[in-house]
This record gives C-alpha cells, structure tokens and sequence, in this order.
C-alpha cells in the first residue's frame, strides 16, 4: 500500500480525531479530556500495539478489507507522530530546566 501524505490527511481517523481536539477546544468536554489524557499517558505503548498490529498483523491476515487495513496503518501513524511528539516535548522541557 501506497500512502501518501495527502491520504492520512483526508482519511477519516484524521477527521475524526482533527474534530475531537477542535470540538474539545470549545466545548472542553470532560470525557475527551479523560480521552486525551490517557492516550497521551500510554503513547508509547498504544504505537507500539498498533504499529505490530497495522504493519505485521494485518498483511499476513487473509481477506481483510482494504479500508480496514488502511485505518490501521493510518492510525498507528498517527500515534507514532504523537509519540514523538511526546518524547520532543520531554526534551524541550528538560532542556528548558537544565538551562534556567
């Protein structure tokens, strides 16, 4: 499968989560909140499930439809792009310490 940048951007689970953040911006719901929060605490190993499962799992299973298997991928690197972010913002914030 080929994805391209543009695919992520438009595919649903984007959209979706693109949404949640905007709508939480508003309405500061508090169950998005909790959402959040324990998606952020568990990044890593959220990326790590669905990375294996998205780019080993998925491939090797028999008649699973294509949308899915896209979701998943899409997912996964959306998660690993939090991930990262997560571990950017941990050294920005130690380096910010270490240097006041």
């Amino acid at each position: 499968m080929n994805l391209e940048l543009r695919d992520i951007v438009r595919h649903p689970v984007t959209v979706l989560s693109a949404g949640l953040a905007g709508l939480n911006g508003f309405v500061q719901l508090p169950f998005v909140d909790a959402l959040f929060a324990v998606v952020w605490s568990n990044v890593a190993t959220l990326f790590t499930a669905s990375s294996v499962g998205a780019f080993t799992i998925a491939p090797n299973l028999g008649g699973l439809p294509t949308e899915i298997a896209e979701a998943l991928q899409v997912t996964a690197i959306i998660l690993g792009v939090a991930y990262a972010g997560k571990l950017l913002y941990g050294v920005w914030t130690d380096a910010e310490q270490r240097f006041d």
